[in-house]
């Protein structure tokens, strides 16, 4: 379960699907005209899409997005041999 604090600029959210998980998409009022951020959390990551405008593209954009970004493991190196 994601747990976040509501916008105070919050004028509406509704419950999507993004990549085949739950999501929420806010639609917010702001100084430079509407927004809205597009929350879900898959696989132990939690994503977050935001833009201002429109929000009627926002779950297509999020599903072309590649998720499960690959990390790599850091490689502990043997202290290097100064030259003399």
């Amino acid at each position: 379960m994601l747990t976040l604090s509501v916008p105070r600029q919050l004028r509406s959210y509704e419950k999507v699907k993004v990549n085949g998980v739950p999501g929420t998409l806010l639609t917010m009022a702001g100084r430079r005209g509407p927004g809205y951020t597009l929350l879900w959390a898959k696989d132990g990551m939690s994503y977050s899409l935001t833009g201002f405008g429109d929000s009627s593209g926002a779950v297509a954009l999020a599903d072309s997005l590649k998720s499960g970004i690959r990390r790599r493991t850091p490689r502990i190196n043997s202290p290097s041999k100064r030259a003399a």
